[in-house]
């Protein structure tokens, strides 16, 4: 008798058992092939799949053999950013694309998307059909955000006014303390 507890078909006999029957006769040789579905969880969890087959007979004690088929993988994804409006001469608002697509064999987890300088966003408008929260192998996520310009131009006011304000600070200092002397 012949078992593959790893096998998700087989042991089936496919060659050898010519002479007598069911019974392995002396300097007869009998192959058996079995098959396994790899599945995406193999593949994420990395580890190598170790196949044991054991054979027993009425005359001996179990005897085993194993295959061991290492398992690579590969975390990689791309990342596309679009944009609207290729230019712009006054204060408006930009809207961007962002697009994922895992490109490794193995499912990416705990994805994480920021922009600094997202008005709104990113928020995620397409994919993720499978698995909720995982980018699995070949699935394209696609994220949208948008910055207003009016914001960053008044930020950049504040600042050349903050920096305005320290020179003449800095200034109005350095004439009190020439005229003192």
């Amino acid at each position: 008798m012949i078992t593959d507890a790893f096998a998700t078909t087989g042991p089936t006999l496919t060659a050898g058992d010519i002479n007598n029957p069911g019974v392995l006769d002396v300097g007869e040789t009998w192959t058996y092939t079995a098959t396994y579905t790899v599945t995406q969880n193999d593949i994420n969890a990395g580890t190598d799949l170790v196949n044991i087959a054991v054979v027993d007979t009425d005359q001996t004690e179990p005897a085993q053999d194993d295959a061991t088929t290492q398992v690579t993988r590969t975390s990689t994804f791309t990342i596309t950013k679009d944009v609207d409006l290729a230019t712009i001469s006054a204060p408006g608002t930009l809207n961007y694309t962002i697009t994922l697509v895992n490109t490794g064999n193995t499912s990416l987890t705990n994805v994480v998307i920021t922009d600094a300088f997202a008005t709104t966003g990113p928020t995620l408008t397409a994919g993720d059909i499978n698995n909720p929260g995982v980018l699995d192998v070949g699935e394209t996520w696609t994220y949208t955000l948008l910055i207003l310009l009016l914001r960053m131009t008044s930020m950049l006011v504040q600042t050349w006014s903050t920096l305005l304000l320290l020179i003449l600070t800095r200034l109005n200092l350095l004439r009190t303390m020439l005229l003192l002397r």
